[in-house]
């Protein structure tokens, strides 16, 4: 990794990764009466993650962030199953990037946005893969505005996933239901003592 300032107000942070996995669970044959699991696939992943913050003002703060995750697997041994290299590789999004921005509107108020995109996942489980189900990329935002009422009193009106009135995010592998997550509005109240 590698962090730098390249101003007093701008920071930059770089994060590169490479791992390698052997031994890793896969299905060494499937047919409609039997599945098991054995430890015969192995494989690498690499990946680079990339954040630059930025405060223009006092009141005003800005975080841009970029991610890229690459997986490549393969069978250590016979196997008569591909389902397993596809959703090793195919249940983590390739891309994905957010922007925050805060802004610090005086002592009591602030208001918060949090703009962020989610590559698609062509193989979120064995399950979507075998159903033929592919999980769509998406770009949602949330936002929010605190008021700190008293010292040990904050206040906020928060609003979740405002884009679109739901996503689905993730298909398990099996016995429940595919994690599809709702637009939300809510208040909250946080009393420090």
């Amino acid at each position: 990794g590698y962090r730098c300032h390249p101003l007093s107000n701008i920071t930059v942070d770089l994060a590169l990764f490479y791992n390698q996995y052997d031994e890793l669970r896969g299905y060494p044959s499937l047919s409609s009466t039997s599945s098991s699991f054995s430890n015969i696939m192995e494989g690498n992943s690499h990946s680079l993650e990339l954040t630059s913050t930025w405060q223009p003002t006092a009141s005003l703060d800005l975080q841009l962030t970029y991610s890229y995750l690459k997986g490549d697997f393969k069978w250590s041994s016979a196997s008569t199953d591909g389902s397993s290299v596809q959703t090793a590789e195919g249940s983590s999004p390739l891309h994905q990037g957010s922007l925050r921005s805060g802004y610090q509107f005086n002592e009591q108020w602030r208001g918060d946005l949090w703009l962020r995109f989610v590559d698609e996942l062509p193989a979120a489980s064995s399950n979507a893969l075998n159903q033929g189900k592919e999980i769509d990329e998406y770009l949602e935002m949330d936002l929010s505005v605190s008021w700190q009422a008293r010292h040990d009193i904050l206040l906020q009106l928060v609003g979740h996933n405002l884009l679109n009135s739901s996503h689905l995010e993730f298909i398990q592998e099996s016995f429940t239901a595919a994690t599809e997550v709702d637009r939300s509005i809510y208040a909250r109240v946080n009393w420090s003592f």
